[in-house]
C-alpha cells in the first residue's frame, strides 16, 4: 500500500471521515478518493491467489493501528 493509500484508509476508518471529506482534504475528487480506496484494497499474494477484500482492509486496518500505537508509546 502507498502512503497516499494509507493516509485515505488512516482517515476513512480510524478518523471516520467521509470519501468527500477526505477528498477536500487532500484536495482530489471524491471519486479519486473511492478508487484509491479501492486500489489500497485489492490484493493478491505471491501466487496471484485473491485475498478477500475485507480481510486485506482488516489487515491493513490492524497494521495502521500498530503503526498508531508505536507513534503515540
Amino acid at each position: 500500500m502507498t502512503p497516499r493509500e494509507q493516509m485515505i484508509i488512516d482517515m476513512r476508518f480510524f478518523q471516520g471521515k467521509t470519501q468527500m471529506e477526505v477528498a477536500d482534504e487532500i484536495a482530489i475528487s471524491q471519486a479519486q478518493v473511492s478508487r484509491l480506496e479501492k486500489g489500497a484494497t485489492n490484493f493478491t499474494d505471491n501466487h496471484g491467489h485473491g485475498i478477500s477484500r475485507k480481510a486485506h482492509i482488516l489487515a491493513q486496518i490492524e497494521i495502521i493501528n500498530c503503526l498508531h500505537q508505536t507513534n503515540t508509546a
